[in-house]
């Protein structure tokens, strides 16, 4: 995808045909071979995530001048001639239901299998985001490396351990119903649910009864209490309140095991993510009976769903404070 006059930009020196370039599987971007094992990798890894696709300086000026011939096939670019190819059924266009050229921002060939599916199939699940998501599946496909890691998956619950802890598997299991993956996103959320509620010792049950009544003691003298003197009583409340040891230990040790299970997750949240498009894509195939309906499909099962991730979160919610509550009961 590229000629003589491009520019190499790990050494900013020409590229030429008798030289030894190699070419990133991800970006398209052309290089010495020396410059690739300087930085051991792409001189522009560090755009991929950003869906970066290499152009030739050379071919954009023959365009240029040739405005009018007949379009080629380049990395990242849809080629009406040949994205037939990239059909299982091999038979007419994809229009209505086909990823714009600006979504498809990848080097990739829309026709490239990615662990036996075409780039272009995962693509149309996929539908946000596919330049990221196409290269993490490119690379797994091609190293055989499962691990990865996916900051969705892991951001927020990072963030929420810095003011609170322990941190919770609740907020990896909304990604999960985000990207359509509900019965992922279950588990996870059961796992959330057991570490909310084995982090409730006797001395949480005790202090959230003791809170209760002062605050009932406050609420039926309203009138003789003031703000300032119910937060004193408060305060007095929680400094007689303390953990022993063996409670401090364990609460520690499932802090450890959250966020164990929250990098896991995270790391193998991409190849989770792949396995389950795959699923969707052979459901696809099985069902559908003509090219339109299986476009259709891909898109019906594929992008996102805000609605699901804030019904979980809600029934989450609900459920765990109902658990919490029997749960002090009894240990109260």
């Amino acid at each position: 995808m590229w000629t003589n006059g491009d520019i190499c930009p790990g050494c900013s020196k020409p590229l030429n045909k008798d030289e030894d370039i190699v070419v990133c599987p991800v970006c398209g971007t052309p290089q010495h071979r020396e410059c690739w094992r300087k930085n051991n990798a792409c001189v522009n890894e560090h755009l991929h995530d950003e869906g970066y696709v290499w152009t030739s300086s050379v071919k954009e000026e023959e365009r240029k001048e040739t405005p009018n011939s007949e379009p080629s096939f380049t990395a990242g670019e849809r080629n009406d001639a040949r994205r037939e190819s990239a059909d299982p059924y091999g038979e007419e266009p994809r229009s209505p239901f086909e990823i714009p050229s600006f979504a498809y921002a990848t080097a990739i060939p829309p026709e490239a299998l990615i662990d036996g599916i075409p780039a272009i199939e995962l693509a149309q699940v996929v539908q946000t985001k596919v330049p990221r998501y196409l290269s993490r599946f490119f690379r797994i496909d091609q190293t055989n490396v499962k691990i990865g890691w996916n900051w969705g998956v892991c951001i927020l619950a990072l963030l929420f351990s810095i003011f609170w802890n322990p941190i919770s598997l609740f907020f990896p299991a909304l990604w999960f119903f985000y990207r359509k993956m509900p019965k992922i996103g279950a588990l996870v959320l059961a796992g959330a649910l057991f570490f909310s509620v084995a982090n409730i010792s006797p001395s949480d049950a005790r202090l959230y009864y003791e809170i209760k009544n002062a605050s009932e003691q406050v609420m039926e003298n309203s009138g003789i209490i003031s703000v300032e003197q119910f937060q004193e009583i408060i305060d007095k409340v929680i400094q007689k309140s303390g953990y022993t040891s063996e409670e401090l230990k364990r609460k520690n040790v499932l802090n450890i095991l959250a966020h164990a299970a929250i990098f896991g997750l995270a790391g193998f949240g991409d190849y989770l993510y792949l396995g389950d498009i795959k699923k969707r894509i052979n459901k696809a195939r099985k069902t559908a009976t003509e090219p339109a309906q299986y476009q259709r499909l891909l898109y019906e099962m594929g992008g996102t769903s805000l609605g699901s991730a804030l019904i979980a979160a809600v029934v989450y919610f609900f459920i765990d404070t109902a658990v919490k509550l029997l749960v002090i009961s009894i240990l109260a």
